[in-house]
């Protein structure tokens, strides 16, 4: 990431870490209010994702998440189908961005050096809606493993978006310059006449 826009990374933490410790120590009220912080939180990271737009794969993500955490803040206000469907939305949701940031860390680089940062987000991202889907129907805390999702998400994200502030740029990789077929052929030339000499 640029150093131009690395306070969205620290903007996402701080979120993050406020959501988390909100969902471990609000009690009653904060279980209440899971689907409206899990709302907020992907329409949050949506939005910055979108604004700092370092790609095509980004602009996905952050569509993803704006669309995800409006339709999940709607559900939520409007409760025509109950918070299943809420968690269902929400849990397909963080699995496509953490799926298609996980891409854009090993494949989509455009040139830029491999960052450990969003790969641990994106991981921890599909860790959570899987953990959504796969504690849903169990008699288990969601809102802490939420909670503590959230503030390791946080954590990441503020570390991330400190260390890239004094990176500058990202370093562009390129393969090394080939020779081409003249500069060999001239370098023939020097070696033999070396020879001779």
């Amino acid at each position: 990431m640029g150093s131009g826009k690395w306070w969205v990374s620290l903007v996402e933490g701080i979120v993050a870490i406020l959501l988390g410790l909100y969902l471990l120590f609000g009690g009653d009220a904060a279980a209440g209010a899971f689907a409206l912080v899990a709302g907020l939180y992907i329409l949050v990271v949506g939005i910055l994702e979108l604004w700092r737009g370092s790609g095509t794969v980004s602009r996905y993500r952050g569509l993803i998440g704006i669309i995800v955490g409006a339709l999940i803040l709607l559900l939520y206000f409007v409760d025509i189908f109950g918070t299943q469907l809420d968690f269902t939305i929400f849990a397909i949701g963080v699995i496509v961005v953490g799926a298609i940031g996980l891409y854009a860390s090993f494949f989509a680089r455009s040139g830029r050096n491999f960052e450990w940062g969003p790969v641990l987000v994106n991981v921890l991202l599909l860790l959570w809606g899987l953990a959504i889907f796969y504690f849903r129907g169990r008699d288990a805390d969601l809102q802490n493993v939420t909670g503590w999702i959230l503030l390791a998400i946080g954590v990441v994200m503020i570390i991330w978006g400190y260390l890239s502030r004094d990176s500058g740029e990202p370093e562009v990789v390129t393969a090394p310059e080939q020779p081409t077929l003249e500069d060999m052929v001239d370098a023939a030339k020097d070696d033999a006449s070396d020879e001779t000499s």
